[in-house]
């Protein structure tokens, strides 16, 4: 699937770049392996990091060892209880 191609949260097609298709790659590509779920990362840091690190919302283009190297720094802290940043 590409970027372009995305589905929103009702199931209507996305189309041009924009933060929810990137949101929905990176969901896709953190998931496309099956050893990960989105709960498992904060993908709106994700999205930002990558989105200001290129300054495009088609991410794409990006190298992949970037890519995932933004993704490894971005895991969830489980031993932070909920509530916890108030």
């Amino acid at each position: 699937m590409t970027q372009s191609s995305a589905l929103g949260r009702a199931g209507s097609r996305l189309s041009g770049p924009s933060r929810e298709v990137a949101k929905r790659f990176v969901i896709d590509r953190v998931e496309s392996t099956g050893a990960a779920t989105r709960d498992d990362f904060d993908i709106d840091l994700i999205v930002t990091t990558v989105h200001q690190q290129t300054d495009d919302w088609n991410f794409q283009a990006m190298p992949a060892p970037a890519f995932w190297r933004i993704v490894s720094n971005c895991f969830k802290d489980e031993s932070t209880p909920v509530g916890a940043d108030d």
